[in-house]
């Protein structure tokens, strides 16, 4: 039998936890769940079809995360951030960003601004159609391109930590917030051309 000259390694499937794990995670994301909302182990599972062992686990994960506070006999409860850590997450963010904006103008400049200006290219459709979700998905994977093209799995993971804390803060907070929204989505637009010439300054 012939041997294929490359191996393919295949997708592993998703197991119920992870599934679970990525519906609440990203209701909580989204604003369908309100910060500080309880979250009952029996409603998660009849809305998502499965048992509770893996949307217990779920939930345990995203404890993780710093997503959900477990209460013991009661489900969980969806974090409900205090001034002070909405302002050391940001403090956090932007040293980590700032470094890993440096870190990939360095490495993989041309790779970094080609995928910001498809995103940019997509996240205007999505504002000008109005479909805020979908911008504020754009709006994630805009950022997480500093860490993919920073060279650095330290910063990736750093921001790993972070990320869904960050995005839920912005649907939450920012959002309600029209002008502060329409600055930053300016802002998003313009940042690729002055990468292009090099103001990185400019930009963190």
């Amino acid at each position: 039998m012939r041997r294929p000259e490359a191996a393919v390694a295949l997708d592993r499937p998703k197991s119920l936890r992870e599934m679970a794990a990525d519906r609440i995670r990203a209701a909580i994301i989204d604003a369908d769940f309100a910060f500080g909302e309880l979250l009952s182990e029996n409603a998660l599972a009849e809305m998502l079809g499965i048992s509770k062992t893996p949307i217990h686990e779920a939930l345990m994960q995203l404890q993780s995360e710093g997503l959900v506070e477990i209460l013991p006999q009661r489900g969980a409860r969806v974090y409900s951030p205090t001034r002070e850590s909405v302002v050391d997450l940001c403090d956090y963010r932007l040293l980590i960003e700032t470094r890993a904006v440096q870190l990939a103008c360095a490495r993989e400049p041309t790779e970094l601004i080609a995928g910001l200006e498809e995103i940019v290219a997509r996240m205007r459709k999505a504002w000008e159609a109005q479909r805020v979700r979908e911008y504020l998905h754009l709006d994630t994977a805009y950022h997480e391109q500093f860490y993919l093209h920073s060279g650095s799995p330290s910063l990736l993971a750093g921001y790993g930590l972070i990320a869904a804390r960050a995005a839920a803060v912005r649907t939450h907070l920012v959002v309600p917030q029209p002008g502060f929204r329409r600055t930053a989505y300016e802002e998003h637009l313009q940042m690729p051309a002055l990468l292009r010439q090099g103001r990185i300054a400019d930009v963190v």
